[in-house]
């Protein structure tokens, strides 16, 4: 059965465009859009989750699993590169699309990761 204050979080999450789906008893929800497969296997043995669900990021950004980690996400895909430089681990201007200001993510580049626009026409969809 529901009550008041079920409603108004139900009520609260369609407000920020999330689905009020798959409930825990902690109250939990997926926001709409999909996180993308991983591939790929992480070098460290327990890598450090930055989220652990979806309601713990704001707006419209999700909890995705990049193979090592969880990491809050923002909407959005990173433009395709065609080409990469010669240089051996090239510097990463970010790690993580939280370092990057506004609707950028941090994407790789053509010299390593760096804050880029994403693709138009994925605002709510896809996220990386």
């Amino acid at each position: 059965s529901w009550t008041i204050s079920d409603l108004y979080l139900v009520e609260l999450e369609v407000q920020q465009h999330v689905l009020p789906s798959l409930w825990s008893t902690k109250k939990e929800f997926l926001k709409l859009g999909t996180c993308p497969v991983v591939s790929g296997r992480c070098k460290m043995l327990n890598p450090p989750n930055r989220c652990q669900s979806d309601s713990q990021c704001a707006g419209a950004e999700k909890c995705c699993d990049t193979g090592c980690g969880l990491v809050t996400a923002k909407p959005g895909t990173c433009p395709l590169i065609v080409s990469t430089c010669r240089m051996i681990n090239p510097p990463d201007k970010c790690k993580e699309d939280h370092d990057c200001t506004g609707p950028m993510k941090c994407c790789m580049s053509f010299c390593g990761k760096e804050c880029l626009q994403p693709n138009q026409g994925t605002t709510l969809g896809q996220y990386f």
